[in-house]
């Protein structure tokens, strides 16, 4: 199999290393970035000699490669992926959709109407953490949930696109845990009250911190605030969660899982191996290879970018 991956900055080069270079399903990559000295520093972890390096996408499409990886600015996304989707080729893309719903929207159409599958890397699903978290709320360990209060807070510099980003923590960041909510309950969101803002201290030119609530199909209510320009590293990446159910809390601490039920407190364990992007990968070469949709399909994850767009819309 032949993947073409587009975009090798500090995210990109990560894919490429850490995730793509590794998986043995991936015969022959084509790698394409306008910078050159990228496309040097690739050329140096390609030890096998299995990739082809171009800084043109259209020259790069002479390899006739079998799927797409896109790992570009959010803004470029329908531009590149309606291409993908009008060859015929099944892309793989990191989060957001899109920046604008339209332009998201636009591409969930045009996937469905040539039937060329489009999935969302929302790799924060894929972890050990996550797949556990889910388990014991099916498995009923805290009964019916409540109530959801979400906690984020962190002192977190970005020097590319993301520090001009209207709402960076929203589009970048919340929208993992957001994923992560309808993966956890099983609901969907029906309304968001937020506010989106900037402290006045940040680096960021949009809004660095935001506080909504929202409510599910189930009657779930869930709080969640964060910031990307905190005065302290307070959460990790996967955030601080309470869940409570009519027997229990769920706690989530610095990517570690606490139960507290009627036999007690505990904590669970759970051992982080492997780069939960490796799982993403995977399991879109395994809906493609079995004809189905991939847990992250756009179909899917439109529901959890619309999300983001509301709170940004209630804002405005």
């Amino acid at each position: 199999m032949k993947l073409l991956q587009i975009g090798l900055g500090e995210f990109g080069m990560s894919w490429f290393t850490d995730i793509v270079l590794k998986c043995v399903e991936i015969d022959r990559v084509v790698l394409v970035d306008l910078s050159e000295t990228k496309l040097e520093e690739a050329k140096r972890a390609d030890r096998d000699n299995r990739c082809v390096f171009y800084q043109s996408l259209e020259e790069a499409m002479v390899e006739k490669p079998d799927i797409v990886l896109n790992i570009t600015p959010p803004h470029l996304h329908r531009t590149i992926i309606e291409q993908m989707i009008e060859e015929g080729i099944p892309v793989l893309s990191e989060k957001p959709i899109a920046l604008k719903y339209e332009d998201a929207k636009a591409i969930l159409d045009l996937s469905n109407t040539l039937s060329v599958p489009v999935m969302i890397a929302e790799n924060y699903r894929y972890t050990a953490l996550a797949r556990e978290v889910r388990r014991l709320l099916i498995n009923n360990e805290i009964g019916k949930i409540g109530s959801v209060e979400i906690s984020f807070y962190r002192n977190h510099f970005m020097k590319n696109y993301h520090k001009d980003l209207a709402e960076p923590l929203l589009m970048d960041v919340a929208i993992h845990h957001m994923d992560l909510l309808r993966y956890f309950t099983k609901e969907e969101v029906i309304d968001v009250k937020a506010v989106s803002y900037n402290p006045w201290w940040s680096w960021y030119r949009g809004n660095a911190s935001v506080s909504m609530n929202l409510r599910m199909t189930g009657g779930v209510v869930v709080s969640y605030c964060g910031s990307l320009a905190s005065k302290k590293n307070e959460d990790d990446w996967n955030a601080t969660w309470r869940i409570e159910g009519d027997h229990g809390i769920l706690r989530i601490k610095n990517s570690e899982i606490y139960i507290e039920n009627e036999l007690g407190e505990r904590m669970i364990p759970v051992e982080e191996t492997v780069d939960s992007r490796s799982f993403v990968l995977k399991e879109f070469l395994l809906s493609l290879k079995e004809k189905r949709k991939g847990e992250t399909d756009i179909q899917d994850n439109i529901k959890t970018y619309t999300i983001v767009h509301n709170a940004v819309q209630v804002e405005d």
